[in-house]
């Protein structure tokens, strides 16, 4: 496990999950040079100490790895609360639109296909981060409370409690998925519209991440996913917010 400093001052730090050293060098040397901390990990052991000792604020994570595989770590990290949030890049050289979409299903926040240009890497992590920043500040900003078929949703907090003021845990682009449906109920909006509240972009041709983020949204909130009754896909047209949402002050 090494890190690499670099001489600008950090307002990113990456950890590079690869057990390919000459992969690794060359990422990790790339990143450096355009004021990217960097920690390399080439096994889930090593990204765990990590994690326990330094702050992260994007994780790059191979799928192939000696110990245990990336999609493995990628829903170990998803269901763990102090590090649900990291934003996650998964790579691997399985390039099929179903790999890429198993990847995302994880959790992953986008998918990298080896091999890849370091200057397409190095857009990749900026937007992931550009992403999180948005749905992290928009968070923080907002002060209501809404609540909608016994959710209640803190945005302040930006705490999810079901009925039984359970704790949901939620990722950060799963909470600014959840904004925008309860913040537009009962209207049914197209996946470009999402994409554009969501990311402040359009979505890419078969972009598939919003259908696949919203399916991971509907596992923690719908009583049947299979069958969602909250969030509902509207053919030829987008999805729904099916229920009416209440919206209150933060703290009432």
């Amino acid at each position: 496990m090494d890190t690499f400093p670099s001489s600008h001052d950090q307002a990113c730090h990456v950890v590079v999950v690869e057990d390919d050293r000459e992969i690794a060098l060359l990422v990790s040397s790339f990143l450096t040079q355009n004021g990217i901390s960097v920690t390399r990990a080439s096994t889930d052991r090593q990204l765990q100490r990590v994690l326990r000792m330094q702050s992260t604020d994007l994780i790059l994570l191979d799928i192939m790895l000696p110990d245990v595989d990336g999609l493995t770590i990628c829903r170990r990290l998803r269901s763990t609360p102090e590090t649900q949030a990291i934003p996650i890049i998964v790579v691997s050289a399985l390039g099929s639109q179903l790999d890429r979409v198993k990847g995302l299903d994880t959790g992953a926040d986008d998918y990298l296909v080896k091999p890849f240009a370091p200057e397409e890497l190095l857009a990749r992590i900026r937007a992931v981060m550009r992403r999180h920043a948005l749905v992290e500040r928009r968070a923080e900003a907002a002060q209501e409370v809404l609540e909608a078929e016994g959710f209640r949703l803190d945005l302040r907090r930006r705490a999810l409690h079901d009925a039984q003021g359970a704790r949901v845990a939620l990722t950060a682009t799963e909470l600014g998925l959840l904004v925008i449906f309860m913040r537009h109920p009962q209207m049914v909006l197209s996946r470009d519209q999402i994409a554009m509240k969501l990311h402040g972009r359009n979505a890419e041709p078969l972009d598939r991440s919003i259908d696949v983020a919203i399916s991971r949204l509907r596992r923690k909130i719908e009583p049947d996913p299979q069958s969602p009754t909250l969030i509902e896909t509207v053919r030829h047209g987008g999805y729904v917010f099916t229920q009416p949402v209440r919206t209150q002050p933060a703290g009432s």
